[in-house]
């Protein structure tokens, strides 16, 4: 069962999610509102974020595409401090593990827990 909030994937006899907190109900029992035993559709494409990793990671803007400015910011410092060489290497590590994971790996891991580093 998914949270109808952070759409964590739950135990079916769950009452709370283990990932946010919020109360969970079975689908039809107390007629909530919005609640949707589908995954809720990601936000972010994993292709983006990867290629923007892999062509511009030593930018960050892949961090910044994710909504992590934070990360992004320390991404361009590395980059300027090691003259071009670590910024690069981080974002084609990061852009093969986004494009390794599966959708919901990827939406699971990045946009609801907030993952920033690898």
């Amino acid at each position: 069962m998914y949270c109808p909030n952070c759409g964590t994937v739950n135990n079916a006899g769950a009452r709370f999610c283990m990932s946010c907190g919020m109360a969970m109900w079975e689908a039809g029992t107390l007629g909530r509102p919005g609640y949707s035993t589908q995954h809720p559709r990601p936000t972010k494409s994993k292709v983006t974020a990867g290629i923007l990793a892999i062509l511009l990671g030593g930018l960050g803007i892949h961090k910044f595409y994710l909504g992590d400015a934070l990360p992004g910011i320390l991404l361009i410092i590395v980059t300027v401090v090691t003259c071009g060489i670590v910024g690069p290497i981080i974002g084609l590590i990061e852009g093969i593990l986004y494009l390794t994971k599966t959708d919901e790996e990827f939406y699971n891991t990045y946009e609801v827990n907030r993952k920033e580093w690898f």
